[in-house]
């Protein structure tokens, strides 16, 4: 009795140990769980965004019309007895691309990459103004992202050829309104166009647009009336020595037509027409109607040729008559 007794005992005592030495063997075993449970960063406004978790993928999603920050300090998650690289609190950029490690305790790894969403609606273009080199583009619509490095204007020609339209600080670039100026840089020339709206992930196109030369103002020159000041027959030329600005000087030079001319004493402001009789990119010449009133000339308005947006011509220059400078008609 007494054996069977000590026996029971030695049995219990020896499994006892056993358990217990499996135990602790069980509660220093190194796991193998390398998962980032949660991914925690802070908007513009200061406010926390959770990342989406799928499979490999840390997916931000962007709320709508913020502007997106360039580095941000992420609070993370891991499992437990893992570590992860960069680690919590670390500052990265906020890039689709950066890429984490998380390393389990047994030493393997998972890759995760950071992707980034913007939550942005579709803009929508309601209407479209333009007319000239060197004037006014606008675009009137909604959910444009008013952040030049997200929004972005280009003019499309019919070689397919693209020119961006860059934002200067008085532009306006709202979130329904796009404000700037068709660039007047000799690069750029006339003609029908798209227009390709890039706004965050989104892309408009519409067109075509005409385009025309730029105005008369783009194009100031320096001119010099030859005749001031002296007496002039009927059907004699006079003449203006004359310089353009560049770029806009291409769009003119070459292409005068004729000159208005006013006579004091006319009644009802009666005028003139001088047709143009040649002209070089520093001399025009226009010759004097033989029906033109006799009298000192009161002005003089020089006329490029007319287009689609002038049909009667562009008023280039006006010269006014002085006391200093009276220029006579005579028979």
């Amino acid at each position: 009795m007494c054996r069977r007794y000590l026996f029971k005992l030695f049995f219990l005592s020896g499994l006892f140990t056993l358990l217990l030495f499996s135990s602790c063997q069980k509660e220093y075993l190194n796991t193998p769980y390398k998962d980032i449970e949660s991914f925690i960063i802070k908007d513009a406004l200061n406010n926390e965004l959770k990342a989406s978790l799928k499979g490999d993928s840390i997916i931000v999603y962007w709320p709508p019309f913020q502007d997106v920050k360039d580095k941000v300090t992420p609070e993370i998650k891991v499992s437990s007895g893992a570590s992860v690289n960069p680690s919590s609190g670390q500052e990265i950029n906020l890039k689709t691309g950066t890429s984490y490690v998380v390393t389990a305790q047994d030493g393997s790894i998972k890759k995760y990459v950071l992707k980034l969403a913007l939550n942005q609606p579709i803009p929508i273009i309601n209407r479209i103004a333009l007319t000239r080199l060197g004037q006014s583009l606008l675009i009137i619509g909604e959910y444009f992202i008013p952040d030049s490095n997200q929004t972005k204007v280009f003019l499309i020609d019919k070689q397919n050829k693209e020119y961006q339209i860059h934002f200067s600080a008085t532009d306006a670039l709202w979130s329904n309104k796009i404000q700037s100026t068709v660039p007047l840089d000799g690069k750029l020339d006339t003609g029908n166009f798209q227009i390709k709206l890039i706004s965050g992930t989104n892309t408009l196109v519409k067109g075509s647009f005409a385009i025309g030369k730029p105005s008369p103002a783009s194009a100031k020159g320096a001119y010099q009336f030859d005749q001031a000041g002296k007496s002039i027959k009927k059907g004699d030329q006079i003449s203006f020595t004359y310089s353009l600005q560049a770029p806009a000087s291409k769009y003119y030079y070459g292409n005068y037509t004729h000159a208005i001319i006013t006579v004091t004493g006319d009644p009802g402001g009666k005028t003139h027409i001088a047709p143009i009789a040649s002209q070089s990119n520093t001399l025009l010449k226009f010759t004097l109607p033989a029906t033109i009133s006799t009298g000192a000339i009161r002005s003089i308005e020089l006329y490029s040729a007319p287009d689609k947006l002038a049909s009667l011509g562009y008023s280039m220059y006006t010269w006014n008559t002085t006391t200093a400078a009276t220029t006579t008609l005579i028979p």
